[in-house]
């Protein structure tokens, strides 16, 4: 946990209890002016992660998941969740129908949307770009064009960084999501996952090669 209660992961054995909720809704309220709620959501046992997200919608923040692994027991309703963030492979597998060769974006977000009943799905989808269901409104990036292209591992989590903090400093939806794919593309040019996310600045100069 930062200084101020940022960067937050709440999570663990346990964590299922009153009595470690209560604790740890006390501790995270601690932080007067911390930026709270942005969670991710990363390994496996479904109940303590539930539990711990519901302690941060506590503080009516904005709660952020990607599901990864997808866990394999029902979850049930999580409408509590701000953003889902997942890929097209784990949408198919959270609708119950993995390995389709042919699918719509748009009928597999709102599928997903029904069944959990988040408002707000982020999908990406390679080299066929992303897309976004808010609430009704649909919302389509494309992928930047690399010829260089040297590790794609880690351009997805960089695509999901990246929107979540175009977000946080206010940019709309579809201008992150544009911002972000040049992210993700600018990522897989450079050997190595860390190394390759790289400043805002450098983000910047490769859009304005690309445009």
């Amino acid at each position: 946990m930062g200084p101020d209660g940022q960067n937050t992961v709440i999570d663990g054995e346990g964590i299922e209890s009153g009595t470690y909720r209560r604790r740890n809704l006390k501790c995270v309220g601690s932080y007067e002016g911390g930026h709270r709620g942005l969670s991710r959501a990363l390994k496996s046992h479904t109940s303590s992660t539930i539990c711990s997200l519901i302690c941060q919608k506590a503080w009516n923040e904005k709660l952020l998941l990607n599901p990864s692994p997808l866990p394999k027991e029902e979850v049930g309703s999580l409408k509590y969740i701000d953003y889902l963030f997942i890929n097209e492979v784990e949408g198919d597998i959270c609708v119950g129908k993995k390995n389709r060769i042919c699918w719509d974006p748009v009928q597999l977000t709102n599928e997903i949307r029904d069944l959990y009943g988040i408002q707000n799905i982020v999908m990406t989808m390679g080299e066929n770009g992303s897309i976004a269901l808010c609430g009704n409104d649909i919302y389509y990036a494309k992928p930047v064009s690399v010829t260089n292209v040297v590790n794609t591992a880690g351009a997805g989590d960089g695509y999901m960084a990246s929107l979540i903090a175009c977000l946080i400093k206010g940019m709309k939806i579809q201008k992150a999501m544009n911002w972000s794919s040049a992210y993700a593309a600018l990522s897989i040019t450079i050997n190595g996952t860390i190394p390759s996310y790289r400043y805002p600045e450098e983000v910047e100069a490769f859009i304005a090669e690309h445009e």
